[in-house]
Formats: C-alpha cells, structure tokens, sequence
C-alpha cells in the first residue's frame, strides 16, 4: 500500500508495507482520514505513536470500509462503513481499527467527512461534558473556536442550549461561527462571567482569564499552542471554588476510549443523525497532496478540518 510516511521531519505519500489486523481487529481501506495537531507534532519528531501502533505512519483518526475482520470481532461485517480513533496509521490506504472503538457512519453523514469526525468530536466530548459538567443553559467560553475541535465544541454545547461566546483571533470567520451556532464571537474579554471555559490555546492569558470564570466555574485546558508554562494566581482558584483540568485523547487507555465511544453512540450520533452536527471542513487534499495540507495546517488561519482523502 501506500502511507504518509515521516522521515527526517518531512512527509511524503509512498510505498511501504501492509498492515495486518490481529484476531481483534478489523482492516479499513481508507475513504479519508483527519490531520490534527498531533500529527504535526509527530513530524517535527514529538508526540510519537504508543506502541504497538506504526511509529513513521500518523493520523489518529479515520473513516473507510471494512475490508478484513479477526475472528474475535463482533458487531461489524465486510464492507461496514465506519470512522474510528486509532493510535496511529490513518494516513494510509489501509489501516487497523479496533473495533472497541470504532463507530459505523450514519448515512446522513459523508464518508468523507467522516474521516475527520472521530478526534474532534470525541475531545469535544469528553472535554464539555466529562470534564467541565457542562448542564444546559451554562454560559460557555470556547477559546480557539475556529480550528476543529473547538467548531466541534460549539455544535454540542449547542445540544445543551448554552449560551456560546467563540473567542478567536479576528473576526474573519465571524459568520460562519454564527451559522455554527455561536451566540457571539469576540477577539478579546471584559468583565463578562462563564461557567465553563474551554481553552484550546492557553498560553500566559489562561491566568487573567480565570477572572472570567463564575463561582464554581469550570476551567478545562485541551491545547497549548500559545505556551504550557504558565503563572496562576491559586487565590483566584480558591475564592471561585473553581476547577482548573485538562485533558488528551491519544494516551487514554483502550478501555477509556472505548467508554468514550459508548458515550458517542449513545448520545451523540443521533443529532449527526437529525443533522444538527456535522463536520466543519476547511479543505480536502488529496493524499497524493500530503506536503500541501500539512503546510495548510501550520499556516493556520482555517476554519474546521482538514482532511486527507484517496
């Protein structure tokens, strides 16, 4: 087959060989697969795949049809559609899904779209609902709210009719974050109050924007593109009697994921269903185009995903 294959801090689209599934795996060809900050970490030489999963092939989610089945698996047969998280390998004509975690497409959602589905969404998840509790009609923070994951944010804390401020560095996507479902989008904060604040940049004004948390607010940290390193004034955290958490995805253990993928299923994929979720795509590319999308992706400026296609 041919793979987005890391070598040297670069990638390239080429020949290497097969993947092949264990007895409780399946195999996919590949419709699509999403591309995400940690595969950009994992070309510059950081953020690398847990073993056993490919070390110079990345891509932590995707979306195809199922081509090969170990005799241990249930509940899926040849030719399912489906998007799944994996540990790594999705930038590929083949991989391996463990089925634990992986979810068959409704059919209101596009194949491929769907290769970017599964990261965003399951984060998202997570991060709104099992981290910051978040109860309907809480006023909601969302920080870095044009890239994927936080275009998957506002779509659920949606579902939850809570009132959306989408924070993000101009106002260039205004619109479509509207069209999203944010109630306001903003550059900058005041004096204004949130319950729950969802920071995908964090960086030195985590610290003031604690100020802007509610009593008993909830502050959850899923990115650190603008700094990890931080002062935090705890007094501020005390008075509030607020929570400071965080997360990732890639590490959890399979069992965790695979709770998350119940979670998914049973409360999400429905309103993926009645189509009030889908994917906020920036650009499709080809895998064949592999450079340029990952050049499109550390240029930054985009709104929702990019996605790798064959």
């Amino acid at each position: 087959m041919k793979a987005v294959v890391i070598e040297n801090n670069q990638v390239d689209f080429k020949d290497t060989d097969d993947p092949i599934n264990k007895e409780n795996q399946m195999l996919v060809s590949v419709i699509s697969a999403g591309l995400n900050g940690a595969d950009i970490l994992q070309k510059r030489g950081g953020y690398p795949a847990m073993p056993p999963w490919p070390q110079h092939i990345p891509g932590l989610e995707v979306a195809g049809t199922v081509v090969a089945i170990g005799s241990a698996v249930e509940n899926f047969v040849l030719g399912d559609l489906v998007m799944s998280l994996v540990g790594g390998g999705a930038q590929a004509e083949l991989a391996v899904v463990e089925p634990e975690y992986a979810l068959k497409i409704p059919k209101e959602l596009d194949p491929t779209k769907a290769g970017g589905f599964c990261e965003i969404f399951f984060t998202a998840y997570d991060a709104l609902i099992n981290r910051a509790d978040l109860k309907i009609g809480d006023d909601v923070l969302i920080v870095g709210a044009q890239g994927g994951v936080g275009t998957a944010a506002i779509q659920i804390a949606n579902i939850y009719n809570c009132n959306i401020t989408a924070m993000v560095r101009d106002l260039k996507f205004e619109t479509e974050l509207i069209n999203l479902h944010a109630d306001r989008v903003v550059t900058g904060l005041k004096e204004e109050k949130f319950d729950v604040i969802l920071d995908l940049v964090t960086g030195p004004d985590l610290s003031s924007r604690i100020s802007n948390l509610k009593t008993e607010g909830r502050y959850v940290v899923i990115g650190v593109g603008a700094g990890f390193k931080v002062d935090i004034n705890l007094l501020k955290i005390m008075e509030k009697r607020a929570r400071l958490t965080g997360a990732t995805l890639r590490s959890r253990s399979k069992f965790e994921k695979q709770l998350l993928a119940n979670q998914i299923q049973d409360r999400l994929l429905k309103f993926v269903k009645n189509g009030h979720i889908d994917v906020a795509v920036h650009k499709l590319y080809d895998f064949n185009q592999v450079q340029q999308a990952y050049a499109d992706f550390e240029n930054g400026g985009k709104l929702g995903k990019i996605i790798l296609a064959n």
